[in-house]
């Protein structure tokens, strides 16, 4: 209940400092962390803390909303103006990418006859994101209506859509990319036939690519592929941690 006016660069750092770097990761999510209080997530010490960039994105967000501040006459400075933490590490030390042999590894055990429980999305999304270098939940999300021709060349257009719910990450990913040939040498034309033919519906705009991975507001289509992928990579490639399903990308 503190008056915005009476916030200073201070109290910021300190909630910066004191609450944000101490929140553990996936605490929305994980099932032994999403009950519990602020006070107990604070206090936690069994699980990974969030990323400076998780930090630094809660802070730019706090950062505009106190400029929009500054500029109706509310307040006079912006406390959290340049409070963003410096990265120690770069993006690439965080995750690595895969050998050439766990890559023909994934590939050959993604494969209908060598996995238990086979489902399309699970041996497609890898190759998309490995073919086309997209975000998992961008492969997620697609619709036949998704698919389109751009000068000859067919592409994938990664796009929002508030029917659907399919989100991207910021406005410069929003973007075609062209189909790989090598993802149309085995048959990915073929695969989205086969789901305009299966569901029956005219409209491509209603026909998900990926039945299986449904949609929730907080993970929007990637939940179901996600926790496969993570069991998947550790059961079948590899137990180093820098090595998941971004390292694909």
């Amino acid at each position: 209940e503190t008056d915005i006016r009476k916030l200073s660069r201070r109290e910021m750092r300190n909630y910066r400092d004191n609450v944000l770097r101490k929140l553990p990761s996936n605490r929305k999510k994980a099932p032994a962390l999403r009950n519990k209080s602020l006070s107990e997530h604070l206090s936690d010490r069994m699980h990974k803390k969030i990323s400076v960039t998780s930090v630094n994105a809660h802070l730019a967000r706090l950062s505009v909303f106190f400029a929009w501040c500054v500029d109706g006459e509310y307040i006079v400075a912006n406390p959290v103006a340049g409070m963003g933490i410096e990265k120690t590490s770069k993006a690439s030390d965080e995750r690595e990418v895969y050998s050439q042999d766990e890559l023909k590894k994934i590939i050959t055990s993604l494969l209908p006859k060598k996995l238990i429980a086979w489902a399309p999305y699970k041996f497609w999304i890898p190759l998309i994101m490995l073919y086309c270098g997209c975000r998992q939940n961008e492969a997620c999300q697609l619709f036949v209506s998704d698919i389109v021709e751009i000068d000859g060349v067919v592409c994938f257009n990664f796009t929002e859509n508030e029917e659907t719910g399919a989100r991207i990450k910021n406005s410069s990913s929003i973007r075609a990319t062209p189909i790989h040939p090598v993802l149309l040498q085995i048959g990915f034309l073929e695969y989205v036939v086969q789901r305009i033919r299966k569901t029956g519906i005219s409209d491509t705009r209603k026909i998900q690519l990926w039945p299986e991975c449904p949609y929730d507001k907080m993970n929007g289509y990637a939940r179901a592929f996600r926790r496969f992928f993570e069991r998947f990579n550790r059961r079948y490639n590899t137990q180093n941690p820098k090595r998941t399903c971004y390292s694909l990308r």
